[in-house]
């Protein structure tokens, strides 16, 4: 089964366009698997979130999992969140990517004319311009099980045998620090943790690191990059895209 995946865009549209454009160059019908984070960190949060739900809406193949800043976004959306988003939100720098200036300017008048209930004001005003997108986000996986891949946004516990039944709570697939290397009965794609990270070397910089064991860590750690690695996997072999 070929695919191709990508992770961790944190709101780079331009870095997402081109890396769509690359695959393109490739791609038939084969799908298309986006390991989460796709906000937080750039200028473009709301426009890349609302690019791949476009994207997803038109083509079947084209698949999100949730990374853990979709969770924490959709965790203050639905009132769950332990750590307030808006004091998360460095300028509020996400949360004002999902509105037009207008609607950012009415909303900051109308915070400023009554503070009390800022937070409620935010999550309301939000639903109200993308509840379809929020809807749709709130419905994606966590995890694809392929027949010889696992592809999730920072890992699973590989230490557990039974893995499937217990190696996949929401804190590991979300959120798995360090991650691990080496053998394992599956290929595990991942992003989360940056490629330069994992194989302490800068040279993996907007590249894929694999462990020539079982893991491809595929997070180009795009903020610094500007690039969006892409993972193409063609039924013999993987490349990066």
């Amino acid at each position: 089964m070929a695919f191709f995946a990508m992770s961790d865009i944190h709101g780079d549209r331009q870095a997402f366009e081109e890396a769509w454009a690359r695959l393109s160059t490739l791609r038939r019908d084969e799908p298309v698997y986006v390991l989460g984070d796709l906000i937080d960190g750039g200028a473009a949060s709301g426009a890349v979130l609302q690019r791949v739900y476009e994207l997803a809406n038109g083509d079947a193949g084209v698949k999100l999992l949730l990374g853990n800043h979709e969770a924490m976004f959709l965790d203050f959306l639905e009132g769950t969140d332990d750590l307030d988003w808006l004091t998360q939100d460095t300028g509020f720098n996400t949360t004002k990517s999902f509105f037009t200036a207008t609607q950012w300017q009415a909303l900051v008048n109308q915070l400023k004319a009554d503070p009390t209930n800022a937070r409620q004001s935010v999550v309301t005003a939000l639903w109200q311009t993308h509840r379809q997108l929020f809807e749709w986000l709130s419905a994606r996986p966590l995890i694809a099980v392929l027949p010889r891949q696992v592809l999730v946004h920072a890992g699973i516990d590989e230490t557990i045998p039974d893995w499937q039944a217990f190696g996949l709570s929401r804190d590991i697939l979300l959120s798995k620090f360090p991650p691990t290397t080496g053998y394992f009965e599956k290929v595990v794609i991942a992003g989360h943790v940056s490629s330069r990270q994992v194989a302490h070397d800068q040279h993996y910089l907007g590249h894929i690191y694999y462990d020539h064991a079982s893991h491809y860590f595929i997070d180009g750690d795009t903020l610094k990059s500007h690039r969006v690695p892409v993972l193409y996997w063609n039924d013999h072999s993987y490349q990066e895209v």
